[in-house]
C-alpha cells in the first residue's frame, strides 16, 4: 500500500511516545512441579517446593519405564479489573541449568506447550494424579531449545491471560508440559523457589494505549473536469487533499469538481476497545492552482464513511466509491484561506470499523453543496511534508486496574532512537530515581540476542549510546528491555541494512 513502509515507522515511532499505559510485573502467587517416577510410587508426591518448574521426559531410574514432569504456574491478577483491555502479557521462563545428569534443556523433541488450567489446585497438595485439567484455548508453544541454557523471555500469553482477567473466577493458571512426552526431552526451567530471585518466572502485563496516532496508509484525489475527459483519470499521487467545485476552462459552471478518499489502518486496535474520542485533523495546503487556499462562502465540507472497497492507484471519479451520509462529520465554512481542520470528530464511526460491525473502507472528503467556486483545499500523502499527512488520532478506554500495589516506578519514559536503527542507537531516559540500567534485545522468539548493562544512572533526562546493541544484528523487527529498579519497559525496535 502507497506509504506503507513511511506508516509503519511513523506508527511504531508516535506509539512508543503517546501511549498511556502501564506494565505490571508479577511473580507467580503459586507454582509447583507434578513428577511421575516409574517404580517409585511418586504420583502421589507433592512437589509445591522445588527449585524447578519444568517439562521433561526422562528415562527411569530403574532403567525401565519413565520418568516425566510438568509445572503449574498461578499468578494473582485481582488487581486488574475485568473488562481491563491489555495491550501484551508476556512471560519470562529463565533457563535452571544443570540438573542431574543433564546439562539443561535437553532432546530434540522438547517442544512444550502452555495452556490454561481449567480447574483448581493448591501448590502444596497437588500431585501428578490429582492435577488439574487443561484447555487448548489460548495456549502457546515453545520452540526446542538451541542450547541447554537458553532462556525463554517474552512468550506472548496475551490472549490467555486477557481471558483470566475477563473471568477472574475461572483464573488457575497455566500448565506447562511438553509437547510430545517421549524419552528424552527436557526443558528445565526455575521455580519461584529458586534461591536465585532472578530466575524466577515473571509476567510482565501492559495495560492497553489509550491514544493511537495513526497517519493515513491511503489517500487519492478524485477530479472530473468538463470537456477535458479527465474522470477516468487517476490521481493517487495528487498533493492535495481536497473537496472544490470551480468553473470548468470551457466555461462550464461547476464544471470542475474534486473530492478525497482517505484509509486509516485501524487493526493495532483491540476490537473489543470502547472508543472515546477519534479525531481528524487535516492541514490547510494553501496556494492550490489559481486558488490562494480554501475558497468561497459556501465550502461547508463533510467527511462521510466510504461503503465499498477501492484501490489509491485504480480509483477516478467514475469509479468512486460509494458512501453513507449516516454518522458523517461536518466541515464548518472557514473563516480564512489557510485554516486547518485539527479536530474533526469522527468517533462514531471508527468505533464502528473497530470493532466490525462497519466496514472500514475509509473516508470520504466532499462539499455538501457542490456550488461553483467553494473548496476546501488540504494536503496529501503526496505533499512532501509528513507533519501535515491526514492524521488520525485514537482514544479507547482501557478499564481499570485496582489496587496496584508496587513500588514506585524508576523509569518514567524510554524512547529508542533512530527507529528503524542502521549502525547507530541511542536511549533517552526519564528516570524518577538513580538506579542501575541494564538493556536487552530480543528477537521475535524471545531469545536475547544482545545486552548493555550500563550501570548507575543518575535521576532525571539521561541518553545512553547503545551502538554495540545492534551492530552486527539481522535486519529485523525486535524487542528491545529497559530495565531499571522495578520497572520494565519494552519497546519495538526496526533494524534496517545499511
Amino acid at each position: 500500500m502507497k506509504k506503507l513502509l513511511f506508516t509503519l515507522i511513523t506508527f511504531l515511532f508516535a506509539g512508543s511516545l503517546l501511549s498511556a499505559q502501564t506494565t505490571v510485573d508479577l511473580r507467580p502467587d503459586m507454582d509447583a512441579a507434578l513428577g511421575i517416577h516409574d517404580g517409585t510410587n511418586t504420583s502421589n508426591f507433592n512437589y509445591g517446593n522445588v527449585t524447578h518448574g519444568s517439562a521433561y521426559c526422562i528415562p527411569a531410574a530403574s532403567g525401565s519405564g519413565e520418568n516425566k514432569n510438568r509445572a503449574l504456574l498461578h499468578f494473582d491478577l485481582s488487581q486488574f479489573a475485568p473488562g481491563t483491555q491489555i495491550q501484551s502479557a508476556t512471560l519470562d521462563l529463565h533457563a535452571f541449568g544443570p540438573s542431574g545428569v543433564y546439562n539443561g534443556h535437553t532432546g530434540t523433541l522438547n517442544s512444550a506447550v502452555i495452556q490454561p488450567v481449567t480447574n483448581a489446585w493448591q501448590e502444596m497438595v497437588v500431585t501428578w494424579n490429582s492435577q488439574p485439567s487443561y484447555s487448548s484455548l489460548n495456549n502457546v508453544s515453545l520452540a526446542a531449545s538451541t542450547n541447554p541454557l537458553q532462556d525463554y523471555l517474552g512468550i506472548n500469553v496475551t490472549a490467555m491471560v486477557q481471558n483470566m482477567i475477563d473471568n477472574p473466577s475461572t483464573n488457575f493458571g497455566m500448565g506447562l508440559m511438553l509437547q510430545q512426552e517421549v524419552i528424552t526431552n527436557l526443558l528445565l526451567f526455575a521455580s519461584r523457589e529458586n534461591p536465585d530471585s532472578a530466575l524466577h518466572p515473571m509476567l510482565h502485563v501492559t495495560t492497553c494505549k489509550s491514544q493511537f496516532v495513526l497517519v493515513a496508509t491511503d489517500d487519492a484525489a478524485l477530479g472530473t473536469h468538463d470537456g477535458q475527459g479527465t474522470s477516468g483519470n487517476n490521481y493517487s499521487v495528487a498533493p492535495q487533499c481536497a473537496a472544490y467545485s470551480v468553473t470548468a476552462t470551457n466555461g462550464t459552471a461547476s464544471g470542475n469538481n474534486n473530492r478525497a478518499l482517505m484509509h486509516f489502518d485501524l487493526s493495532s486496535i483491540n476490537p473489543t476497545a470502547n472508543v472515546t474520542s477519534a479525531k481528524l485533523a487535516l492541514y490547510a495546503r494553501g496556494p492550490n492552482g489559481n486558488a490562494a487556499g480554501h475558497i468561497g462562502t459556501a465550502n461547508e465540507c463533510m467527511i462521510a464513511r466510504v461503503t465499498q472497497p477501492w484501490s489509491a492507484n485504480t480509483v477516478t471519479w467514475d469509479n468512486q466509491p460509494t458512501m453513507t451520509t449516516t454518522d458523517a462529520a461536518i466541515l464548518a465554512q472557514s473563516t480564512n484561506p489557510l485554516q486547518d481542520y485539527l479536530n474533526i470528530d469522527v468517533t462514531a464511526m471508527v468505533q464502528g470499523m473497530v470493532d466490525g460491525s462497519l466496514t472500514n473502507d475509509g473516508f470520504m472528503l466532499r462539499l455538501v453543496n457542490e456550488i461553483e467556486n467553494n473548496g476546501l483545499i488540504f494536503q496529501s500523502l503526496d505533499c512532501g511534508n509528513p507533519a501535515q499527512f491526514p492524521t488520525l488520532t485514537v482514544e479507547v478506554s482501557c478499564g481499570d486496574v485496582t489496587a496496584v500495589e508496587q513500588p514506585m516506578a524508576a523509569l518514567h519514559t524510554a524512547r529508542f532512537y533512530p527507529n528503524p536503527a542502521v549502525h547507530a542507537l541511542k536511549l533517552q531516559l526519564d528516570l524518577a530515581t538513580a538506579g542501575n540500567v541494564t538493556v536487552q534485545l530480543h528477537d521475535l522468539s524471545g531469545r536475547l540476542v544482545g545486552q548493555v548493562d550500563a550501570g548507575m544512572q543518575a535521576p532525571g533526562m539521561q541518553t545512553l549510546e547503545l551502538d554495540e546493541l545492534v551492530q552486527g544484528k539481522t535486519p529485523g523487527i525486535y524487542l528491545a528491555r529497559v530495565m531499571t529498579g522495578n520497572t520494565v519497559m519494552d519497546s519495538k525496535l526496526v533494524l534496517q541494512n545499511p
